[in-house]
C-alpha cells in the first residue's frame, strides 16, 4: 500500500485492496467493487476462469466466519469475485452462500466449469461444446433430476422448482444468442488460443477424440496392448477395446468453434455413467446437460450455469476433453459478461474522501455472550438479500429491556466487522443521546479523514470542515463543538456523508430507539434518506412490521444457553445441581440482563443457588440489584431502571394501561387472556378497553400479544411491576385483581352449572388464582386491614370474593389451598356478622366439604352439624341451604359406612330439592347420584345402575358430556360395573371419564387419580396384574404429590397394592403395602371403620397363605368383630371374616365354636 503509514494502513483496511494499473497509480478496491461471483467446482475449472480474466487482483481480506478462497479479477468492465467449492450440490450451495456474506453488492452469479452432454436428434452436442441454462415452461433453466417421487410406471414426479437466472442475464443470454454464430465463435475461439499459447493444458483433444457410441453399448475393457488411459489423469480407460462399429457416425461440422446450446441443465449428486438413464432424463425433461452444482445454487444464488461438455454421460467417459471443455466454458461465459453493461463502482466514489472508519474501541465484544446464532444467521441472511440500488437494508430488533438486544447487535458487528467500511453506533433514547452520539461519530469521520491528508504538514482542519459541511462546528485543532446549536449542522452533515457516491458499505446501529410519539423529536428526521447502507435497530417497540424493516422479535436465552451465562456471572465451578440451576434461570424467563445481575449478586455475596431462588422470590429488587465491579456489559442497567423509563411513557399516555400493568403482576403472565374480562351478558365494552390497554402496553413490549385471545407478560416484568408501586397504590392494585377474578369464577364457562362450562377457560382461571395466592400471602392480612378501615361496610363485597375463591379452589382438587383463603374469609365473617349469619354459615359449611374431600370425616361431619344447626334456625328445616348440608352429612355416613342413615337423609333431600328446583334439574339428579353411590356400597349394583343412567342422561343434556359432573358419573358407573364383573365395560366407562378429567384437570388432579385408581382394580380383576400395577402406581404418586402421605386415596391405593402383590404370591410385599396401608386407616379413620377393617381381613387372607394361621386368626377375628359391630352379623363382609376364622380353626385342628347365632348362607370364600 503505497505511501500509506502502517497504521493508517491498518485503520483503513476493512475488505480492501490495492491494486497498481498500467499508469503506476495505487487503485483501491473493496468487496463492494464486486458485482459478479464466479462459482466453479474443480481446480481445472478454477484455472480457467482465472486464464480468461483480462486484469488479476491480488486475494482479499475475507471474514473468519467465510471459509471460501477468492479469487479477485476484471473480465471487460466487469470485477468479477471468483471461488472454487468442490463437487457437490451442498458444496456449491456453502460457498454461494459465503460468498453473499462476504460481497453484498453482487447482482448475479455465474457457475463455469464442465458437464455431460445429452445428444439427441433435435441437439448436435459434441465435446467441447458449451451447453447454457435457459428456462422452459417446465423448469426454471435447471432440473433437479435427483429429487422426486418415483410413482407407478417409473415416473418421477419432481417435488421442487429451481428459480430462473435473473432478469439480467436473460437479457445478456439473448444479446450472446443474437450474434451470428461465425462472429461469436471466432471471439471465442480468439480467447481460447490465447490461453493455450501461454497454457499447453487446455489444448484441443481433436476430433478424432470425439466419439459418441449407441446408448446401450457399454465400454469394453482392453487388454495388453489395448489399454490406454486418458492423458489428463492417467486413470480412466480409452476406447481402444470398444467396437467402432457401435459409434454413431456424424457430419463434419462447418465451424471449427465450441458450439452453443440452450437448454435445461440437469442437476444431481451423482455423476452420471450410463447412456440409456442419460438418455430417458434427457426426453422426460429436455436436458441437454449433466452437472453436479446447479441445483444447489438456482434458489439462494441468482445465476446462469455454463457448462463445457467434457463427456457424454455414459460408460465410455474420460477426463482427456476436461481442460479444454472448461476453458469453452469459460470464454463464452466472458463473452457474456462482455454483453452487460458495468455498475458503478468503488472507483467512482466522492473525490477525496475517506469513507473507511473503523470499528470504535467504545464498542467492546461482550466476552460472556451466549447462544443466539439463530438469530444472527437471520440478521446475517436478510442483511445480505438482494434489493435494489438507492434501497438500504433495514432491521429491527425488538423484545423487552433485558432481553438482550443490544447484545445481539454489538456480537452482530463483532462478527461481521470486515464487510462494513464504517460502523456507527447511535444511542436513540432521546434527541440529546442521539446528538451526543452524531458528535462522536463526526469526531471519529475528521480523525480518519486526516489519514488520508498531507502527511507532510499539519492538516488543515478548517479546510476539513467546509469539505464535510461542520466548517461552523470545528476548530482548528478538529475539537467539534457540542453544543445545541450545532446539532442540525453536525445531523446534516453526517447525513451528507453516509449518502455521499461510493460510500455504500456502512452500518449503522440505533440503539435503544423506543420513544417513537414525542411531538418535539422524531426519531425518523434521524434516519439516512435512501441509500446503500445498513441499519440495525433495537427497540422495544415491535412496530417495524412493515417494509422496509425486516422486524426480529427477540425472546429469551436457550435453557443451556441461559445456564452457562448464570454459570459465568456465578463464578461456578460445575453445573453439579443442574436442576436447581434450571429452576432460576426459569424464575428469571431466560432474561440475560436478569440472570446477569442473578450471577452478579451469587458471586459477591457467596450465597448458594438455592439460597438466591428464596432471597429473589421474598426481595425481588435486593436480589436484582448486585452488578458486576468489572466489565459489565450492560452500562448502568438494573432490572429497576430497565423498564422505568418504558411505565413512565405508557403511565404519561394513559394511567389506566399503567394500572392495569400493576394488576397483571398479581395473576399468571403465561395465561393472560382477554376472556378475564368478558361478561355473559352481551357487553362487549369492558373487553374492547382492555384490548386498547394491552395494545398499548404490547407497543413497549411490557407484554406479548400471541394471537387474537392471548397475551403473556415476562416473568421478570412481572416481578419488577409487582414491586414497583408504593403501599397505597399496592393496595388498589390488590382489589383490582381480586375483583377481575371474583368476578371470572363465576362466568358460565367457569362454573359447572351450565353447558357452556369451558375446561380449558377453567384452568386457566384457576392458574390465575393460584399466583394470586401466592402473591398475596405476604401482605393478604395487612391488605384486609387496610380495606376494612377504608371501606367500612363495604368491605364485606371483598370477603364475598376471597370465600368464593376458597370454593373454586376447593372444586379444583387443592383443598390445603381452600382451607387459606376460607380461613381468611370466615375469621372476617364471624367477627362481622357474627356466626349465625347465613354467609358465615355457607362459609362454615363449605370448609367442611374440604374436610370430607380431605378424608377427615369427623371434622367434616362437625362443621356440617354447625351449619346445619345454624341453616335450621335461621333458614328453616327445608330451605336449599338447609337441606344442601344435609346431602353432605349423608356423604359422611356414606364413607364411614353407616348406610341406612345416608339413604334416610338423602331421601329427605331428594324430596325437598325436586319440590325446589324440579324433578330433572341438576341439583336434584346430584342426590339421585348419591343415592345411587350408597346403593353401590351397599351392593345393591342394579339400584345403583339405574340411577346412575337416569343422572347420566339429565347431566349430558344440561351439561354437556365433558362437564365435570358429567364425566363423575361414566366414573361411577365403572365403578359399580366392574364390582359386578363386567369389566369391558366398566373399562369403556372409566376410559371415558379418565380421557376427559386428563384433557380438563391433567394428570395429578384427584379427579384423574381416583379413576385411574379403579382402572387398575379392574385390571387386578382381569389378573392382567402387571397392568394392574402401573396403574396403581401412577396413582400413588400423584396422591402422594397432592396430600403428601395423609389421605384415604392413598391407603386405598396402597391396600389394592397389597392385594395384587397378593396375587402375584409375593406375600412379604403384600405384607409391606397392607401394613402402611392400615396404619394410615386406623390414624385417619380409627380402629372399626370398615375400610380398615377391610384390610386387616385381607391381611389375614395373606398371612394363611404365608402358613401363619395364629397372625391370622388374629386378624381374622379382629375383622369378624369390628364388622359385625359396624355392618351387622348378616352383612356379606361380617360372613365372610367369620367363614374366615372357621377356616383357620380347622386347620389348626381346634373346635369351632359359633361366633354368631342365626342361620346364615355365606359364599364361602374367606380369603
Amino acid at each position: 500500500m503505497l505511501g500509506w503509514s502502517k497504521s493508517s494502513r491498518t485503520a483503513a483496511a476493512l475488505l480492501t485492496v490495492i491494486v497498481l494499473v498500467s499508469s503506476g497509480a495505487a487503485v483501491e478496491f473493496r468487496d463492494v467493487d464486486y458485482a459478479v461471483g464466479w462459482i466453479c467446482a474443480l481446480p481445472i475449472e478454477l484455472a480457467a476462469a482465472l486464464a480468461v480474466l483480462d486484469e488479476e487482483h491480488p486475494k482479499l481480506q475475507t471474514s473468519q466466519y467465510d471459509n471460501n478462497i477468492y479469487h479477485a479479477g476484471r473480465i471487460g468492465e466487469h470485477n468479477v469475485i471468483i471461488a472454487s467449492s468442490g463437487a457437490g450440490t451442498v458444496n456449491a450451495a456453502t460457498v454461494a452462500n459465503q460468498m453473499r456474506m462476504s460481497f453484498h453488492y453482487l447482482r448475479f452469479g455465474l457457475m463455469v466449469g464442465i458437464g455431460g452432454g445429452i445428444p439427441s436428434s433435435s441437439k448436435d452436442i459434441r465435446l467441447g461444446d458449451v451447453a447454457v441454462s435457459w428456462p422452459s415452461r417446465q423448469y426454471g433453466g435447471v432440473d433437479q433430476y435427483d429429487f422426486g417421487d418415483a410413482v407407478q410406471g417409473g415416473k418421477i414426479v419432481r417435488k421442487s422448482h429451481l428459480n430462473r437466472p435473473p432478469r439480467i442475464l436473460m437479457n445478456a443470454l439473448n444479446s450472446l444468442d443474437s450474434i451470428h454464430p461465425k462472429k461469436r465463435g471466432a471471439r471465442v475461439l480468439d480467447t481460447i488460443k490465447k490461453v493455450q499459447e501461454i497454457d499447453d493444458r487446455f489444448c484441443y483433444p481433436g476430433a478424432d477424440a470425439d466419439r459418441l457410441f449407441l446408448a446401450e453399448y457399454y465400454h469394453i475393457k482392453g487388454q495388453g496392448s489395448q489399454v490406454s488411459v486418458c492423458e489428463t489423469c492417467n486413470e480412466c480407460p480409452r476406447c481402444t477395446a470398444c467396437d467402432s462399429r457401435k459409434e454413431i457416425k456424424r457430419k463434419k461440422r462447418k465451424f471449427d468453434h465450441p458450439y452453443l446450446h440452450f437448454g435445461t441443465i440437469a442437476s444431481g449428486n451423482q455423476i452420471m455413467k450410463d447412456g440409456i438413464t442419460r438418455d430417458e432424463i434427457g426426453k422426460v425433461s429436455g436436458a441437454i446437460c449433466f452437472e453436479m452444482e446447479a441445483a444447489g445454487l438456482m434458489n439462494d444464488f441468482p445465476c446462469a450455469v455454463v457448462r463445457g461438455i467434457a463427456d457424454y454421460a455414459d460408460s465410455h467417459k474420460n477426463k482427456d476433453w476436461q481442460p479444454y471443455a472448461a476453458l469453452t466454458a469459460a470464454a463464452y461465459a466472458k463473452e457474456l459478461l462482455i454483453q452487460i453493461p458495468p455498475v458503478v463502482t468503488q472507483q467512482q466514489k466522492a473525490p477525496g474522501i475517506n469513507f473507511n472508519v473503523p470499528l470504535s474501541p467504545s464498542i467492546p465484544k461482550n466476552v460472556d455472550f451466549k447462544g443466539r446464532e439463530k438469530i444472527l444467521s437471520a440478521m446475517q441472511k436478510h442483511l445480505s438479500e438482494e434489493r435494489s440500488f438507492e434501497t438500504a437494508r433495514w432491521l429491527a430488533l425488538v423484545g423487552p429491556g433485558g432481553i438482550g438486544k443490544t447484545q445481539i447487535a454489538i456480537e452482530y458487528i463483532h462478527r461481521t466487522q470486515t464487510i462494513y467500511s464504517a460502523i456507527f453506533w447511535i444511542s436513540a433514547v432521546d434527541e440529546n443521546s442521539i446528538h451526543n452520539s452524531l458528535v462522536d461519530i463526526m469526531t471519529q469521520i475528521v480523525e480518519n479523514q486526516v489519514t488520508i491528508m498531507s502527511q507532510d504538514s499539519d492538516p488543515d482542519y478548517r479546510k476539513l470542515g467546509r469539505m464535510l459541511g461542520i466548517q461552523a462546528a470545528i476548530d482548528g485543532e478538529g475539537n467539534i463543538d457540542d453544543r445545541p446549536i450545532h446539532a442540525k449542522k453536525i445531523r446534516t452533515a453526517f447525513l451528507n456523508w453516509l449518502g455521499l457516491p461510493g460510500n455504500d458499505k456502512w452500518l449503522l446501529i440505533y440503539d435503544n430507539a423506543d420513544d417513537l410519539e414525542r411531538e418535539s423529536f422524531k426519531l425518523k428526521d434521524f434516519f439516512p434518506k435512501p441509500g446503500r447502507g445498513t441499519i440495525i435497530i433495537t427497540s422495544r417497540r415491535p412496530e417495524f412490521k412493515r417494509s422496509p424493516y425486516k422486524q426480529i422479535e427477540v425472546d429469551g436465552l436457550d435453557e443451556q444457553d441461559a445456564i452457562s451465562l448464570l454459570v459465568s456471572y456465578a463464578s461456578l465451578e460445575s453445573q453439579d445441581n443442574d436442576v436447581v440451576l434450571r429452576t432460576l434461570v426459569e424464575l428469571l424467563g431466560y432474561m440475560p440482563l436478569a440472570i446477569s445481575l442473578a450471577g452478579s449478586f451469587i458471586s459477591q455475596t457467596r450465597v448458594n443457588v438455592s439460597e438466591y431462588i428464596s432471597y429473589y422470590q421474598m426481595n425481588f429488587t435486593a436480589a436484582q440489584s448486585v452488578k458486576p465491579r468489572f466489565n459489565w456489559d450492560y452500562r448502568e442497567d438494573t432490572i429497576s431502571n430497565t423498564w422505568e423509563i418504558s411505565f413512565a411513557a405508557i403511565r404519561d399516555e394513559d394511567e389506566c394501561a399503567a394500572f392495569l400493568l400493576l394488576t397483571l403482576s398479581y395473576l399468571n403472565p403465561k395465561q393472560l387472556a382477554h376472556s378475564l374480562w368478558r361478561s355473559d351478558d352481551s357487553n362487549t365494552e369492558p373487553e374492547l378497553k382492555v384490548k386498547l390497554l394491552i395494545s398499548l402496553l404490547a407497543s413497549y413490549s411490557m407484554v406479548k400479544i400471541t394471537d387474537s385471545e392471548f397475551f403473556t407478560m415476562h416473568p421478570v416484568i412481572h416481578s419488577w411491576a409487582r414491586e414497583h408501586s408504593r403501599e397505597e397504590e399496592r393496595f388498589e392494585v390488590i382489589r383490582e385483581a381480586l375483583t377481575i377474578i371474583g368476578r371470572a369464577i363465576k362466568r358460565g364457562s367457569v362454573t359447572r352449572e351450565g353447558s357452556s362450562w369451558d375446561g380449558k377457560e377453567e384452568a386457566r382461571v384457576f392458574s390465575h388464582v393460584e399466583h394470586l395466592r401466592l402473591h398475596l400471602q405476604p401482605v393478604l392480612s395487612s391488605f384486609l386491614q387496610h380495606e376494612e378501615k377504608k371501606s367500612g361496610g363495604g368491605f364485606l363485597d371483598l370477603v364475598d370474593i376471597i370465600q368464593e375463591l376458597g370454593k373454586f379452589t376447593d372444586m379444583r382438587g387443592k383443598h390445603q389451598e381452600a382451607l387459606y383463603w376460607y380461613d381468611h374469609a370466615l375469621a372476617l365473617q364471624k367477627r362481622l356478622l357474627g356466626e349465625d349469619n347465613p354467609a358465615t354459615l355457607h362459609t362454615i359449611h363449605n370448609i367442611g366439604c374440604v374436610f370430607y374431600s380431605m378424608g377427615k370425616y369427623e371434622m367434616a361431619l362437625a362443621n356440617y352439624q354447625h351449619a346445619l344447626s345454624g341453616y335450621q334456625a335461621v333458614l328453616g328445616k327445608y330451605d336449599p341451604a338447609t337441606l344442601n348440608v344435609t346431602q353432605h352429612i349423608a356423604a359422611v355416613y356414606e364413607s364411614q359406612g353407616s348406610y341406612s342413615k345416608a339413604l334416610d337423609l338423602n331421601q329427605l333431600v331428594l324430596a325437598g330439592f325436586e319440590m325446589a328446583f324440579g324433578s330433572n334439574s341438576v341439583p336434584t339428579m346430584k342426590i339421585v347420584n348419591n343415592m345411587a353411590v350408597v346403593f353401590d356400597s351397599l351392593g345393591q349394583y342394579d339400584e345403583a345402575i339405574e340411577r346412575y343412567q337416569k343422572v347420566l342422561v339429565v347431566y349430558k343434556t344440561k351439561l354437556g358430556d365433558n362437564n365435570p359432573n358429567t364425566l363423575g358419573v361414566w366414573h361411577n358407573i365403572g365403578v359399580t360395573l366392574h364390582k359386578m364383573g363386567q369389566s369391558k365395560e366398566a373399562l369403556e366407562h372409566l376410559n371415558h371419564a379418565l380421557g376427559g378429567y386428563e384433557t380438563f384437570f391433567g394428570d395429578d388432579s384427584q379427579y384423574t387419580l381416583d379413576t385411574v385408581n379403579c382402572i387398575a382394580s379392574v385390571f387386578q380383576r382381569q389378573g392382567s396384574y402387571n397392568e394392574s400395577l402401573r396403574y396403581y402406581h401412577r396413582a400413588l404418586e400423584g396422591y402422594t404429590k397432592i396430600f403428601n402421605d395423609a389421605h384415604p386415596s392413598i391407603y386405598k391405593t396402597l391396600s389394592n397394592m397389597a392385594a395384587t402383590y397378593d396375587e402375584l404370591e409375593d406375600y412379604e410385599t403384600a405384607m409391606v403395602f397392607y401394613q402402611k396401608a392400615v396404619t394410615g386407616w386406623k390414624q385417619h379413620l380409627g380402629d372399626h371403620d370398615p375400610s380398615v377393617l377391610d384390610i386387616i381381613h385381607a391381611m389375614a387372607g395373606t398371612l394363611y397363605k404365608q402358613g401363619d394361621f395364629s397372625r391370622a386368626l388374629e386378624l381374622y377375628e379382629e375383622a369378624y368383630f369390628g364388622r359385625n359391630k359396624t355392618l351387622g352379623s348378616f352383612h356379606s363382609s361380617t360372613i365372610n371374616s367369620a367363614n374366615g376364622v372357621e377356616l383357620v380353626i380347622l386347620r389348626l385342628n381346634k373346635r369351632f365354636e359359633v361366633y354368631y347365632e342365626s342361620d346364615m348362607e355365606g359364599d364361602g370364600s374367606s380369603i
